[in-house]
C-alpha cells in the first residue's frame, strides 16, 4: 500500500489517492504512463511481490527505468509518515474485506489451517501497527538480490531490457 494503484482511468478509493507512489511517482510525473501498481501475493511458504505499469510501449525503456527506480527506493529509508499512510490504507482494506460473516468465517478457517489458531483475525491491526520501515527496507533488499520475474505483454516488446540487465540494475 505504499506504492498503492493509480490509472489515468481511476475513480479512487483506498490505496489510490493523491499521496500513493503509484499517482505521484508514476501516473502524476510521466506521460507515457497510463497505470501503476504494488502487487502482494502471500502464501505460508512463498509469495510474490513486484510491481505492475502499464503504458505506451514506445517508452518500454523508461518504464523499465521506473520499476527498476521505484523498487529500489523501497530499499531505502521511507518517511514515517508515508509508512503510517499505508499502514492505515492496509487495515482499512482488511477490515473492508471481513465486512461479511462468511468472509470472517473463511478467514478463520484459512488462519486455523495454516497456523492452527484462531486469534489472528482480531490482532491484524496489531500485526499491521508493529510494522516499521526498517522491516519494510530489509524484505526488499532481501527480495532484490534474487533474479526478478519479468512478464511483458503488448506491441513492442522488444524494448524492454533483458532480464539479466534488469536484475544488475536492481543490484
Amino acid at each position: 500500500t505504499i506504492i498503492g494503484s493509480c490509472s489515468s482511468f481511476s475513480t479512487g478509493g483506498p490505496g489510490k489517492g493523491m499521496h500513493a507512489r503509484a499517482t505521484k511517482r508514476f501516473l502524476n510525473a510521466h506521460h507515457f504512463v497510463e497505470s501503476a501498481s504494488g502487487i502482494n501475493f502471500h502464501f505460508s511458504d512463498s509469495g510474490l511481490f513486484g510491481l505492475q505499469v502499464n503504458g505506451v510501449s514506445t517508452y518500454a525503456g523508461q518504464l523499465t527505468d521506473l520499476l527498476v527506480r521505484e523498487l529500489r527506493a523501497l530499499a531505502e529509508p521511507i518517511p514515517e509518515e508515508e509508512v503510517r499512510r499505508a499502514k492505515n490504507i492496509l487495515k482499512s482494506n482488511i477490515f473492508q474485506a471481513l465486512e461479511r460473516q462468511g468472509d470472517v468465517l473463511e478467514e478463520g478457517v484459512k488462519n486455523l489451517k495454516t497456523f492452527g489458531s484462531l486469534d489472528g483475525i482480531g490482532n491484524y491491526a496489531r500485526i499491521v501497527d508493529a510494522v516499521t520501515g526498517d522491516q519494510i527496507n530489509s524484505i526488499v533488499r532481501d527480495i532484490l538480490r534474487s533474479k526478478p520475474t519479468l512478464i511483458v505483454q503488448g506491441g513492442d516488446v522488444g524494448r524492454v531490457p533483458s532480464l539479466d540487465k534488469i536484475h544488475n540494475q536492481l543490484q
